[in-house]
């Protein structure tokens, strides 16, 4: 288990991760989406802060890595892939279900293959595929904005299956997804169009709600996909 007492606050801080998921399916299964949508939410949070207080502590570990990938199928997988069931799948009967689950298998499949390209210095660079916890937004978040907002016509039952197909797809590709930037004076100059979203989303939340929340992380996940795309042709150049 924990090597020395440093892994006990981020381990703790991933827990949380994993107890936040399974609370948000409680809710879920009492159709109240919209604190399952936030619990997912939670996780993110948890998922996102785990990292940095291991490395603020130096506690960073192999068994940190994998109790992190074991909590973010509770926290992530299985939670995103029961509201989107409820929410809207249900509705279609048996393949509503599958389409379900081809969520939770493709994170399953996502995480177990980041598990074993993880480097041994425990830094992770670009990714490969879109990893599951921004997959778990793209769902969530859509949701949520469309609870608050109506974002899309309640007559496209199309749209909920086609795009839970696409993001399970999208985490067993081999899409280029960059890992998250420390936030830096060379970074903000080097990426502009990262820093204006960045400064943005603040914005958009207060003005917009979760529905400005999500169109800016549309257009973020979007940006690192292109950004990822250019690396990858000069590379290959």
């Amino acid at each position: 288990m924990f090597q020395n007492k440093r892994e006990i606050i981020p381990g703790m801080l991933t827990l949380s991760n994993l107890t936040c998921g399974y609370l948000s399916i409680v809710y879920a299964s009492r159709d109240e989406f919209v604190i399952a949508g936030f619990l997912i939410l939670a996780s993110a949070f948890f998922d996102l802060i785990d990292g940095l207080v291991a490395r603020l502590l130096k506690a960073a570990s192999n068994f940190g890595v994998q109790l992190d990938s074991l909590a973010d199928i509770i926290g992530f997988g299985a939670p995103t892939a029961f509201l989107i069931y409820k929410f809207k799948l249900e509705e279609m009967g048996t393949w509503g279900l599958v389409i379900s689950v081809l969520f939770i298998v493709a994170g399953a499949l996502r995480l177990a293959r980041f598990n074993t390209e993880v480097s041994s210095d425990l830094k992770k660079h670009d990714f490969k595929g879109i990893p599951i916890p921004v997959a778990a937004l793209i769902i969530t978040l859509l949701i949520l904005a469309q609870l608050e907002s109506d974002l899309i016509p309640w007559g496209w039952k199309w749209f909920y299956p086609l795009v839970t197909v696409v993001v399970s797809a999208g985490m067993v590709s081999s899409l280029k997804f960059a890992s998250f930037p420390k936030p830096s004076t060379i970074f903000f100059r080097k990426n502009p169009v990262a820093a204006l979203m960045i400064v943005a989303t603040p914005f958009a939340i207060w003005f917009y709600g979760v529905t400005g929340l999500f169109i800016t992380f549309i257009f973020g996940i979007l940006y690192n996909l292109v950004q990822g795309y250019v690396s990858f042709l000069k590379i290959k150049k």
